[in-house]
C-alpha cells in the first residue's frame, strides 16, 4: 500500500503543483474508484454519467463493513448448484480473510490438519494460504477436532467472527425488501440463506459422525 501511495504522489509532483494539475489527479484518482466499485457491483452510474446509485449489494457491503471485493467474489462465484465444499470454498476465500496469519512452519500443521478434516483440499489450495487455513479452521471446529497449537484456538476465534459478520447479509436482504423500493438482488440472498442454512445442517451431522477428542 505503501508503494502505490508513493507511486501517486511521485506523479502528482512531476506533473506540477499548480491548481490544474491538481484536479487533474484528484479526478484520476476518484475515476479509478468509481470504476473499481463499478466492476465489483457496489455501485451504478446514472444514465447521464452525472450521478451515482447505490446498489443494493453496495449497501450490504457499507453496512457489514464488507470489502467490495468481497461482494464482487461472492456475485460471481455463488450459484444454486452448489455443494457444501464449494460454498464452504467461496466463503473460505473472501477478502475478510486474506489477512489471517500463517506463522512459520504452519503450513506443514495444516498438512497435518488437513488429513484429519472431513473435506479434502483440492491441489490448487496452498498450505502457506490464509484462506485455506481458513477452510481448514471451519472443518475443524465443525468436526470438534483438536488443533495443533494455542496460536489456531486464537486464529478460530477470528475466522468465526468475521464469518457471523458475513453471513449476516441474509438479514440485511429482508430489511431492504421491507423499507426500500429498489429492487433486491434475491439470488444472491437465497445462495448465502442457503448456505447458512447448510452450514448448520453440516456442523449438527459432524458433531455426531465426528465425536469430540
Amino acid at each position: 500500500m505503501k508503494k502505490k501511495s508513493d507511486f501517486f504522489i511521485y506523479q502528482f509532483f512531476i506533473s506540477g503543483l499548480d491548481e490544474s494539475n491538481l484536479n487533474i489527479y484528484l479526478t484520476k484518482i476518484v475515476d479509478k474508484t468509481l470504476n473499481t466499485l463499478k466492476d465489483c457491483f457496489c455501485v451504478d452510474f446514472e444514465d447521464d454519467d452525472r450521478g451515482l446509485i447505490s446498489t443494493n449489494l453496495g449497501r450490504i457491503a457499507s453496512y457489514y463493513y464488507l470489502s467490495h471485493l468481497t461482494v464482487q467474489h461472492f456475485k460471481q462465484n455463488l450459484n444454486g448448484k452448489m455443494d457444501l465444499e464449494e460454498v464452504l470454498g467461496v466463503l473460505c476465500d473472501a477478502t475478510e480473510f486474506d489477512q489471517l496469519p500463517v506463522r512459520h512452519n504452519e503450513d506443514h500443521m495444516n498438512e497435518d490438519l488437513a488429513k484429519n478434516c472431513p473435506l479434502e483440499s483440492s491441489n490448487s489450495r496452498s498450505m502457506e494460504s490464509p484462506n485455506t487455513k481458513t477452510f481448514l479452521l471451519l472443518q475443524a471446529h465443525f468436526s470438534r477436532l483438536t488443533l495443533p497449537c494455542s496460536d489456531y484456538y486464537t486464529d478460530l476465534k477470528s475466522v468465526l467472527d468475521q464469518t457471523i459478520r458475513i453471513l449476516q447479509v441474509k438479514k440485511m436482504g429482508k430489511n431492504t425488501c421491507k423499507h426500500t423500493a429498489v429492487k433486491v438482488n434475491f439470488y444472491f440472498f437465497s445462495c448465502m440463506f442457503t448456505f447458512a442454512a447448510d452450514l448448520f445442517f453440516s456442523a449438527v451431522c459432524l458433531y455426531f459422525f465426528f465425536p469430540r477428542q
